[in-house]
């Protein structure tokens, strides 16, 4: 067994597998269905596919997402 590691702000989609040493940074956005496998070192990106990889850029627009002056974020 390895530690997993999930960083601030992430949004993890449903049915997501994370595997042992996965280490997820901060503000991103994983689509449902992936499977992480490694470490992760790109923030701002949204991961998805069998294994996770980089599948978009976040947009500044994204980015407020993240910075919520209040609020739930879910």
């Amino acid at each position: 067994a390895k530690p997993v590691k999930i960083g601030n702000y992430v949004s993890i989609g449903s049915g997501s597998i994370v595997l042992k040493g996965t280490e997820i940074p901060d503000n991103v956005i994983i689509g449902a269905g992936a499977v992480l496998n490694k470490k992760y070192e790109e923030s701002y990106k949204v991961y998805g596919g069998v294994p996770a990889k980089v599948k978009k850029d976040l947009s500044k627009e994204d980015i407020k997402w993240f910075s919520r002056p209040s609020g739930d974020v879910f």
